[in-house]
């Protein structure tokens, strides 16, 4: 027992010394990334800030690594050649910023990669050089949760800060230990609750990489969590990547069961991821116009899809990646048209057409500053009338994902929604009450809906409708087994929809 400590603790030790050691000679190095016909190798580099990595090339063209997003590099400003770089070339860059930095090749943006730069002041610690030098060890984040609600200055460097730590979990723990973080910190923290579908986008993108590399695994975490992001982010990497339809349709199918009222919303989501990556797909490969990719990814959707439930959630993931592309997502930048921000939509045939303007609603809003009148005003001037509510109720939807939920500041917009003309303010309300239903812990969302019903229209016309859209949107956004656990909670809120056998 007494020697079997010994080597135990000898052996330690000795672990203890090459970390030290080793976490010295990892400070300040240079690193080498080299462009291959594969893409980036290494993809991923772990460096100490402070550290000098510099790129080559052996395709024997032209090339340009730079800072997401595409093509503007402002993430990390300074991580940018500000130029294309010959085959023969190469450039160096030190990194002063800790965290978790993605790039991509300019001249061929979904070409990508990451770098990882570490904080030095923790080679204090002696367990984080242990768990850091040691890759097959899970690993610690790269970020704290309190540094990534400090990160104030935009949108995508809060967002690249929260998904640093979830890459980090993912890649060093695995895809079940990133989903339970998600859990946690979409339940403990509301104001995290907005961005929730973004970060469980983001572990199905990990999941991808994981898979990829053939790490992947059973995944048994809540995959239909945060509206199923998951699902979107892992077909949109497969099929962008891989392009076999067959096998993600395959895929999809396996998910989830048939429930009372369909199939389970694992499947009908997964095949929204599907669309999703059609549209990457044709992006990457140089089709300039939005329509035109729009087109070729609704045809693939068609062949390969004959339930219509399915095509059509393959339909919504391709507008939706269109919206994606807007938001200079995934390495590309489209610019939405000020002037006619819904003509991508008039180009599309007149039975998807809902679809388009139902998932162009959020570009639009960014367009306008999140502005809820101007958007308004602009989706009023839609021709048809039955696509124009369809767009005004997802933009009821839309200052959820601007702490609406969080500062309960409901009067102002249900004042700004009442403020439309009939039938556009019911519309704008109903959209409201999904966005409640669907943020932050599920027991949660159900009650705060429900009160917003009773303290807003419960003397008013609109009462039975606020009610019976909360149904609606528990039955799209939450699993069978959720919509029971809901039913066995509360069943007197809806006894119609949960007394069904």
């Amino acid at each position: 027992m007494g020697k079997n400590f010994k080597k135990v603790f000898l052996f330690i030790l000795v672990i203890a010394l090459t970390a030290t050691i080793g976490f010295s000679f990892l400070s300040y190095q240079t690193y080498g990334v080299t462009l291959t016909p594969d893409g980036f190798v290494p993809k991923e580099t772990r460096i100490s800030v402070g550290s000098m990595v510099t790129f080559r090339t052996v395709t024997g063209k032209y090339f340009w690594p730079a800072s997401d997003p595409h093509p503007t590099h402002t993430v990390y400003r300074d991580f940018d050649p500000k130029r294309a770089l010959a085959p023969a070339d190469s450039w160096s860059f030190r990194f002063d910023r800790v965290g978790t930095w993605s790039y991509h090749d300019h001249l061929a943006p979904s070409i990508v990669g990451t770098i990882i730069v570490l904080d030095q002041k923790k080679d204090k610690n002696f367990l984080w050089r242990l768990f850091s030098w040691f890759p097959f060890i899970p690993t610690t984040t790269t970020h704290s949760t309190s540094e990534c609600k400090a990160v104030t200055s935009s949108q995508e460097a809060h967002q690249e800060c929260w998904k640093g730590i979830f890459r980090s979990i993912v890649m060093g723990r695995g895809v079940d230990a990133g989903l339970r973080f998600l859990a946690q910190t979409k339940d403990a923290d509301i104001a995290f609750a907005p961005e929730c579908h973004v970060y469980a986008h983001a572990i199905g993108e990990l999941a991808y990489e994981r898979f990829s590399l053939g790490t992947l695994g059973r995944v048994n975490g809540d995959t239909g969590m945060c509206n199923f992001g998951y699902y979107h982010g892992f077909m949109q990497e497969y099929v962008s990547h891989n392009k076999n339809l067959v096998r993600a349709k395959e895929y999809c199918l396996r998910q989830g069961r048939n429930g009372v009222d369909g199939y389970d919303r694992r499947i009908l989501q997964c095949f929204h991821g599907i669309g999703h990556g059609l549209v990457f797909w044709y992006a990457s490969e140089g089709k300039p116009v939005e329509s035109a990719i729009a087109t070729s990814a609704i045809a693939a959707c068609q062949k390969i899809i004959g339930d219509l439930s399915f095509f059509h959630e393959c339909v919504n993931g391709v507008y939706g990646g269109i919206a994606a592309l807007y938001f200079t997502l995934h390495g590309f930048t489209y610019t939405m048209r000020p002037d006619d921000p819904f003509w991508v939509c008039n180009a599309q045939p007149q039975h998807l057409k809902k679809f388009c303007y139902d998932e162009l609603v959020p570009p639009l809003f960014n367009l306008v500053s999140f502005n809820l009148p101007a958007a308004g005003s602009i989706i009023e001037r839609i021709d048809d009338q039955t696509l124009a509510l369809v767009a005004m109720e997802h933009l009821g939807w839309m200052p959820a994902h601007h702490n609406l939920i969080v500062a309960r500041n409901y009067s102002q917009v249900v004042s700004q929604c009442r403020a439309f003309p009939e039938p556009f303010a019911r519309a704008c309300l109903r959209g409201i009450v999904k966005s409640l239903v669907n943020f932050g812990n599920m027991l949660e969302a159900i009650p705060r809906a429900t009160r917003f019903c009773h303290e807003f229209f419960q003397s008013t016309d609109f009462f039975e409708e606020c009610q019976k859209t909360i149904i609606e949107q528990i039955k799209y956004s939450y699993t069978i087994d959720q919509q029971k656990e809901i039913c066995k909670r509360f069943s007197d809120m809806a006894p119609t929809f949960c007394e069904k056998p």
